[in-house]
């Protein structure tokens, strides 16, 4: 073991290495900000130093030097005190400047280690898993990013991310974070609770569950563009059919030991 750090209370339940730093969350509601330093190594520091009468001697010919193994180092940067209400059970990187955390019912999303957004009551338990997604929106035959959550409550749910940053963008720079309920939400039931999940491509989802099931979510691309009116955007569209009608489902037991 090279170095230990004490800085949580109680049990780390996530790490994220972002934007060249490392954050960690706890169930003791708090982040930790760790700087993430690159260390020079020793060949670096001879290279570097030079003597007084290297001007008047020949140039020395080095030999190769094998190559060293790249060294860091974490320095504690900051502490994020009551980061939730809750102990913080999971963390993800959603974009280049931002992350998500999850706890009980509540998401949060962060912009370099400040609250930008609140989706409160996400999850009516606690949120056990966070991920970034891109699946296809079949209507504008383009890839849109969303969150994906899931939880004790038996729900995966897929958040926008275009409406959730967009949201943010429009609010003054003091504003505090904007606690709404996001309309590009799906919802994908279970049957029991969603430990983890998976996206093996842009139309097809894997999670899994408390009972010991592997489901495989399957979008489809041939609903009825015709079954919503014609003054609701396409966006629209995508997002209040996808629960319904986007994805299929098929189900791959493994017996609990």
């Amino acid at each position: 073991m090279l170095t230990e750090f004490s800085d949580h209370l109680s049990t780390i339940t996530g790490m994220l290495e972002f934007n060249q730093r490392l954050i960690t969350c706890s169930n003791d509601k708090n982040l930790v900000v760790y700087d993430i330093v690159k260390q020079q190594s020793a060949y670096e520091k001879r290279k570097g130093s030079v003597s007084l009468w290297s001007c008047f001697l020949p140039p020395k010919i080095e030999k190769p030097q094998p190559p060293e193994k790249q060294t860091y180092k974490y320095v504690k940067h900051n502490i994020i005190v009551n980061a939730h209400s809750s102990g913080i059970n999971c963390i993800a990187n959603v974009a280049d400047k931002y992350f998500a955390t999850g706890s009980t019912k509540e998401i949060k999303i962060w912009k370099f280690y400040e609250c930008v957004h609140i989706i409160p009551n996400a999850h009516q338990n606690s949120i056990l898993s966070l991920k970034l997604f891109s699946i296809m929106n079949y209507h504008d035959r383009r890839n849109e990013l969303f969150l994906a959550s899931g939880g004790k409550d038996k729900q995966l749910k897929l958040w926008g991310m275009d409406s959730l940053l967009e949201s943010q963008s429009s609010q003054a720079s003091h504003a505090p974070p904007m606690s709404v309920r996001n309309s590009n939400e799906m919802t994908l039931s279970h049957f029991s609770q969603v430990n983890t999940f998976q996206q093996l491509s842009d139309t097809l989802i894997l999670t899994g569950t408390s009972d010991g099931k592997i489901q495989f979510w399957k979008q489809r691309s041939n609903f009825p563009r015709e079954s919503l009116g014609a003054s609701q955007s396409m966006q629209s569209r995508f997002f209040q059919n996808h629960s319904a009608q986007v994805f299929t489902v098929s189900t791959l037991h493994i017996q609990l030991l």
